[in-house]
């Protein structure tokens, strides 16, 4: 049930909507304050009427004729001028504001129609009779205003128990009461208006209270937010709210930790990362939070970094160096003491560098003439000895190149023709003392001949020493004379 001291009617309206709520609590006040003084106004003239008129009498002004064709001569008249100022004032207007078409209304049509008439009459009438039925018409006027008052003060007071109550039932009935005697009242129209919302309000408000007696805070707390919603909410609802949010939160977040140190136990970092996340967004700030994230974070590094070391033996495997030696770099940025993936990277990068090397050998072997080109083939041929067994195209290269120096690359006989004149000079070789024609023995490679004579130009001859083909003989001879 409500708390009586917290249900006041409508109160949360004053703050939220500052209209239509507000008026159904104060309304009612100032309608019984105004239509109590009214009638007690009202009660005191006629109460003092007799006496009133008794104790009147005509009063002159000196020198003035008094002319009784035309001003009030008797008690009576005097009576009837006060009463009539009574009931235009006063009476005719209580019984005007009666709902027309209620009981009350026909009947206060009735009693204007006879006073209004008994006035007419006392113009033209025995006085005192007339206002004799006046007072008694008046009387009842009084009596009319009383009862209505009394039953809708009653009908409104049923109307609010029923409503601090949460008696939906008695809250429809007493509202319908109401609009039969009083439809036009400005509170009962505000009631008529918010009738739904105040079902809607019942039906929440008793869902959280069970939810409350039953210990369900999730339940209550959206039954309660549904009332501070349609904009019933008391002085203590959002109190109530709040430490509702702030139980459910301290127990999502307990739940939530002990499933991250559960996770965790069981090596299973991805589900406690989840978990921890859950309570940071809960309470971001606590110790706890940051001990287990970082605790979570060393561990999921550690994780990917074992799985792209993984991933890049793998490559390795497959003789794809170089996207292993991207895997092991990416593995390093994450954790750069991590010796697997710094030995990997460290073997990725020599062996597609011994590939490079043998390969530029292998596609340009004619440099090997050259004795530093020569030994720096050699070297890597010793080098990629050691990784042969994890690179299936380095062995393939290594072998090509081997091949190429041990049985390939040996000096070949070449035939050099002149014309007896020249010496000739064969550079990074030595000379041929002049000669009609001579065989020499070159490593393949690419030479440059240089003819030299007395009184001739030295003429110069690019020549190359194929591996396998063919050497058609070498014609060496002057330049042109001086």
């Amino acid at each position: 049930m409500v708390d009586s001291n917290d249900k006041i009617l409508l109160a949360s309206a004053a703050s939220r909507r500052k209209t239509d709520r507000f008026k159904l609590i104060v309304i009612a006040a100032v309608s019984l304050v105004v239509v109590s003084l009214t009638l007690l106004v009202f009660g005191t003239s006629t109460k003092d009427l007799k006496s009133e008129g008794a104790k009147s009498t005509l009063y002159i002004k000196p020198n003035q004729k008094a002319d009784y064709n035309n001003s009030p001569d008797t008690d009576d008249e005097l009576a009837i001028k006060v009463l009539s100022d009574l009931y235009s004032i006063e009476v005719r207007v209580a019984l005007l504001a009666l709902p027309e078409n209620s009981i009350y209304g026909s009947q206060a049509t009735g009693l204007v129609t006879e006073l209004n008439r008994l006035f007419d009459t006392a113009k033209k009438s025995n006085q005192a009779q007339v206002v004799k039925q006046i007072k008694v018409n008046l009387d009842l006027a009084k009596e009319l205003i009383d009862k209505f008052q009394i039953d809708t003060e009653t009908a409104i007071a049923r109307l609010n128990q029923a409503f601090q109550s949460l008696d939906a039932k008695s809250f429809k009935q007493e509202l319908a009461n109401l609009v039969i005697i009083a439809k036009n009242n400005e509170q009962v129209l505000l009631w008529q208006q918010k009738k739904n919302e105040v079902l809607e309000y019942f039906n929440y408000q008793l869902k959280a209270d069970r939810a409350r007696a039953e210990q369900k805070d999730e339940m209550e707390l959206a039954s309660l937010e549904k009332v501070v919603e349609l904009g019933f909410g008391f002085s203590n609802t959002e109190s109530r709210i709040a430490r509702l949010k702030d139980n459910i939160s301290s127990e999502k977040y307990a739940f939530h930790i002990k499933e991250t140190i559960d996770y965790i136990d069981q090596g299973n970092f991805k589900l406690a990362s989840s978990e921890i996340a859950k309570a940071s967004n809960l309470f971001p700030n606590r110790a706890q939070i940051k001990e287990l994230e970082r605790t979570i974070s060393i561990n999921l590094k550690r994780i990917q970094v074992v799985a792209l070391v993984a991933k890049a033996d793998a490559y390795g495997q497959l003789d794809q160096w170089a996207l292993a030696q991207k895997t092991y770099s990416e593995a390093l940025s994450i954790s750069k003491a991590d010796r697997l993936a710094s030995e990997g990277k460290t073997r990725a990068i020599n062996i597609l560098k011994l590939k490079e090397g043998l390969l530029d050998i292998y596609n340009r072997p004619l440099r090997l003439k050259d004795m530093t080109v020569l030994k720096f083939a050699q070297r890597l041929l010793a080098e990629s000895k050691t990784v042969l067994d994890r690179s299936q195209s380095l062995k393939i290269l290594y072998q090509d190149v081997d091949r190429l120096l041990s049985s390939k690359m040996v000096p070949r006989s070449v035939f050099i023709q002149s014309d007896g004149n020249a010496r000739i000079r064969v550079q990074g070789v030595g000379y041929i003392s002049p000669t009609e024609g001579k065989f020499i023995n070159l490593t393949p490679g690419e030479y440059r001949f240089y003819a030299e004579c007395n009184g001739y130009q030295t003429k110069l001859y690019e020549i190359i020493i194929p591996i396998d083909d063919e050497i058609t003989p070498i014609r060496v001879i002057c330049g042109d004379k001086i």
